[in-house]
């Protein structure tokens, strides 16, 4: 509303409603008119709750006379996109459907106790909304429910009517699988958080938004929320996430198929397993001159997970290997296999495994 408009509903002059906007009084929003002046815009959510009430009613009262006469020929048109009302029992939803109307029926029969312990409905609606965004946050973020008033008159009148479908999260229906987002806002929130600096989706809508601001300023107006671009990495596969934000040894190990040794067939010393490890520690050399971490090589049987042998070196090699497995033979026994890493510095006169028998090219003893 203007301030001329604002000024008649309440019934004062213009000089005072500017001046309730230039002390803070009232919430006004800046806007260039045609001739590029600023003018002043009062939101209808910024005026009290009376005035509201009479604007709404003012608007009701010039609609009533402003109706044509519906002639009785006339061909109701159809509306588009309207869904035809369909009441279902509640054995015919699913399991999440049915956890969203028991949602609903529990939370407006609350609302409808808690609204009558105040004088003024709207007060009690403000309040009962703020104390269940607060004490259900988790809940409603988790299953994406955004509470207001209009909802709010908009589940109870469906609960009224016994229509338990009016309950039920009604998106994906006409306009499942169309985007609003266009595809350079797409691409440039992808850039930004398919990347190591793993920054949150708040924070890659919030540049999104500085970005068409400044390369597409004609995307504004059609700009989609945040909860709409949350919902943008669910399309991603997970490797992709994994590989661009994690890096690519977590995509491997997380990721990329496997196969699992099966243990029915081997025995306990039957099949070993040697690798190296550098320890979390620096060391220093007898004359201090020279400070370097070491590394061990271990010997783990296959079966029991036990480590049999170790050697301790500064450089892991072939030597440290053999060094590894005497210490293990000495104290358990000789095993039937010894698996290794196929690396030079430990396949030093140890032949490796052919591909045919089903292994990777690792190398072996046997």
């Amino acid at each position: 509303m203007t301030v001329k408009e604002v000024a008649e509903l309440k019934g004062c002059s213009e000089r005072y409603i500017q001046n309730c906007i230039s002390k803070g009084k009232l919430e006004a929003i800046k806007k260039l008119n045609a001739k590029g002046k600023i003018k002043f815009y009062v939101p209808i959510s910024a005026l009290p709750v009376p005035l509201q009430k009479k604007y709404y009613g003012k608007l009701a009262a010039d609609a009533q006379l402003c109706l044509p006469k519906v002639q009785e020929t006339a061909v109701p048109q159809k509306p588009k996109h309207t869904k035809p009302v369909v009441k279902k029992e509640f054995g015919e939803f699913n399991a999440d459907e049915r956890e969203q109307i028991t949602f609903w029926t529990d939370l407006l029969r609350e609302w409808q106790i808690r609204r009558r312990e105040y004088e003024n409905c709207s007060e009690g609606d403000m309040v009962f909304i703020a104390e269940t965004k607060r004490l259900r946050r988790a809940y409603l973020a988790e299953q994406g429910i955004t509470l207001s008033r209009d909802i709010l008159y908009r589940k109870y009148k469906a609960y009224k009517d016994g229509d338990l479908q009016g309950l039920v999260d009604g998106r994906g229906g006409w306009n499942k699988g169309n985007s609003v987002i266009p595809a350079e806002v797409t691409e440039c929130f992808y850039t930004l958080y398919l990347s190591d600096a793993k920054l949150p989706v708040s924070d890659c809508f919030r540049l999104t938004r500085d970005y068409v601001f400044e390369e597409f300023p004609e995307y504004l107006p059609f700009m989609a929320s945040e909860r709409t671009f949350r919902r943008l990495p669910d399309k991603l596969p997970p490797a992709v996430i994994k590989f661009f934000r994690e890096g690519e040894k977590a995509c491997i190990d997380d990721c990329l198929p496997y196969i699992e040794r099966l243990y029915d067939g081997i025995e306990a010393n039957d099949v070993w397993v040697a690798d190296n490890h550098t320890l979390d520690f620096i060391t220093r050399t007898d004359y201090g001159e020279k400070t370097h971490r070491l590394y061990v090589t271990g010997i783990l049987d296959a079966k029991t997970g036990v480590l049999v042998g170790w050697n301790i070196t500064e450089t892991p090699n072939s030597h440290s290997t053999v060094m590894a497995l005497r210490h293990g033979i000495q104290r358990c026994g000789i095993p039937k296999i010894l698996y290794v890493d196929n690396i030079r510095r430990i396949l030093t006169r140890i032949r490796k495994r052919p591909r045919s028998s089903g292994g990777y090219g690792a190398g072996y003893f046997q």
